[in-house]
């Protein structure tokens, strides 16, 4: 670093060219701006000056930026932002994508440091929307971590781990690793505050591996001090001891560099102040006109952006006032209003129809809350293509929507109605793996005898009927969507579950089980991992899978009768299973029967035993994991050869 300024500050000595000259200050200010931000102030302001001179509208976006970015170093964000946003728009006008995406890039920072993490979000994802549309692979991965970063302040880890994962993949070929260090290290330390210590170290090491071997001296000491901290959670103070040395020594590296390059810098600057003397006697009446000039353009183009920007917040914060946020359709806000001033002034005739989302619960449970967002969403914009645009479409909330229709017939009504079950039909056609299905109802009144509240009414109460009348098919039409993703998409899964289910009949045949029984623990078999179709990364979150699992079997029409073995199936003999920690004969023999037949394969085909060890795994849970008569029959029936351990 010391030799890259010594070379900056040499080439400003002797350069003549303004444009260049401005680069080139601009530049050495951000080399020097974490050894010396007074002195990078200086520099920036002069590069400036020479780019105002001549109106070069790159080196002036690039004089506000450094100087924007100094300010909010210095814990001046109001100062930095403004300058900041300055820099975005000289970069918007002349069309500097790269440059803009560096703007957001630090707006979005400086707002992070300054807790205003709602509006540091919008920056990130607007210079993360352009670093896509130019494809360009490292800006994006810096944003991404960035943006982890913010939602690990709000403390939604989930959401900072998608973040921190897809920056990874994103700097995973660049040339230059210190980017993808500093993700690798808060990963570790994301997995560190989720307890998972296994993943925190993969990730602290591969930042530690990386840094020794290129090396990135500026992030090993911080590589160093996360080890610390990790080995030190884990009470392995010996290692820790080992780490904080070497983090001691390298901090303390660091710091005589920086001291010998603020030595250099002052001895530079010298210089070149001194060389620049005489020009700057000469131009400085003229400048300074120029100056003043470019001083008032600049102030009255602040004062416009600020207009538009405090009239756009406005005109956001009003449409929000009234509208959904997920689907833009009208809020329950509106409606009240709406409401009142329809019961105001009356209305000569008036439709009312009332929708709800079908098993919308059962979406959100087995697929996730974005799946069923993605549900909500669909069906807005059924409703909005069968209605004209003078219709009024509320989401109410959850999984209710209401459309206002003025001045319609009874016909009319019927004919929307029949329009909107048969759009949604032929969508559920088309979306095989997810169901599509609403209920609705309709009621038509004239302002006179009727009230607005009472059209709803009778139209939930229309659309109630027909809810209870379709319930059991929305709800089987999911389970088969379950289904259907879960032999598609989870693959390995189900014919994981086709073995467990071949060993566990033949175990139920030994015990004397009827065809009847044997058909059910057959079928709970296959789908005894159904809750898996859930992906979450939590270890927490998927031993929860069986729990899911109950509650899609009993919603089945054929798993209801096998629900609580699948439930039941992770149950220990000794009572340290889950979820329920039931222990013996108070864990059904099916569930126990699925429960020994799922560990021999997994140990077999998973883990690659063989059948003798694979065996003796079996007998030394005897009594802890199993039932000690289960695992005398099943090991009988193994050897026996009647169970086949792959297909």
């Amino acid at each position: 670093m010391e030799a890259d300024i010594r070379e900056i500050q040499n080439s400003i000595v002797g350069e003549s060219d303004k444009k260049k000259k401005s680069d080139l200050l601009n530049w050495l200010s951000f080399k020097i701006s974490d050894i010396d931000s007074s002195r990078a102030l200086e520099v920036s302001r002069e590069a400036l000056r020479l780019s105002q001179e001549i109106d070069y509208k790159h080196g002036i976006g690039n004089s506000f930026l450094q100087i924007g970015h100094v300010y909010s170093e210095l814990s001046k964000y109001d100062e930095g932002r403004n300058y900041l946003l300055d820099s975005l728009e000289i970069f918007k006008e002349t069309g500097d994508k790269e440059s803009q995406i560096k703007a957001l890039t630090l707006i979005g920072a400086n707002n992070f440091e300054d807790k205003r993490y709602e509006a540091a979000l919008r920056y990130y994802m607007e210079g993360l929307e352009i670093a896509r549309n130019i494809k360009h692979k490292s800006m994006q991965g810096d944003i991404l971590n960035n943006i982890g970063q913010t939602y690990m302040d709000l403390n939604n880890k989930e959401i900072a781990l998608e973040y921190y994962l897809k920056s990874l993949e994103a700097l995973d070929r660049e040339e230059d690793k210190s980017p993808k260090i500093d993700v690798l290290i808060n990963l570790g330390r994301l997995y560190m505050s989720l307890k998972n210590y296994n993943k925190a170290l993969d990730y602290l090491e591969e930042a530690l591996y990386i840094g020794e071997k290129a090396p990135v001296s500026e992030k090993l000491h911080i590589v160093y001090l996360v080890m610390t901290e990790y080995f030190e959670s884990q009470g392995e103070f010996k290692k820790a001891l080992y780490y904080y040395k070497k983090y001691h020594f390298s901090e303390k590296e660091a710091q005589t560099e920086d001291l010998q390059n603020k030595i250099n810098i002052i001895s530079m600057e010298f210089k070149i102040e001194k060389a620049q003397k005489e020009a700057e006697i000469y131009r400085l009446k003229n400048v300074e006109l120029k100056e003043k000039s470019k001083e008032l353009k600049e102030i009255n183009k602040r004062l416009i952006g600020e207009i538009e920007e405090r009239k756009k917040a406005q005109d956001e914060s009003e449409f929000f006032s009234i509208h959904d946020p997920l689907t833009a359709m009208y809020n329950r806000t509106y409606f009240e209003r709406e409401s009142r001033i329809l019961s105001a002034v009356g209305f000569k005739s008036l439709g009312v129809i009332f929708c709800d989302i079908d098993s919308l619960k059962l979406v959100n449970d087995t697929f996730g809350h974005s799946v069923g967002d993605e549900l909500i969403v669909l069906i807005s914009q059924i409703l909005k293509t069968c209605v004209k645009d003078e219709d009024k479409i509320i989401r109410m909330g959850g999984d209710e929507f209401i459309i206002l229709l003025p001045s319609i017939s009874q016909e009319k009504i019927e004919e929307i109605c029949e329009s909107i079950n048969k759009v949604i039909s032929d969508t559920h056609l088309k979306n095989i793996n997810l169901p599509v299905s609403a209920s609705i109802g309709a009621a038509i009144g004239d302002g006179v005898d009727v009230c607005i509240e009472e059209l709803v009414r009778q139209a939930d109460d229309n659309m109630y009927k027909q809810k209870i009348f379709k319930r059991e098919v929305a709800n089987e039409q999911i389970i088969e969507s379950i289904i259907n993703n879960f032999k598609n998409k989870d693959y390995t899964l189900y014919i994981h579950g086709m073995r467990v289910a071949e060993m566990a009949t033949t175990l139920g045949k030994v015990l004397g089980f009827n065809d009847s029984r044997i058909q059910d623990l057959s079928m709970a078999s296959i789908y005894h991992d159904i809750g898996k179709v859930r992906k979450k990364d939590s270890a927490c979150e998927c031993r929860r899978h069986s729990e899911l699992g109950y509650r899609i079997a009993k919603t089945s029409s054929y798993l209801k009768n096998c629900a609580d073995w699948i439930l039941q199936h992770h149950e220990y003999w000794n009572g340290t299973g889950y979820p329920f920690n039931l222990k013996g004969e108070e864990i059904a023999i099916e569930a126990q029967i699925i429960g020994i037949s799922d560990f021999y394969d997994r140990v077999i085909n998973n883990i690659g035993l063989a059948k003798e060890d694979a065996i003796e795994e079996i007998k030394r849970q005897s009594g802890i994991r199993f039932n000690p008569s289960l695992v005398s029959n099943f090991v009988c029936v193994v050897k026996a050869g009647e169970i086949k351990e792959s297909f």
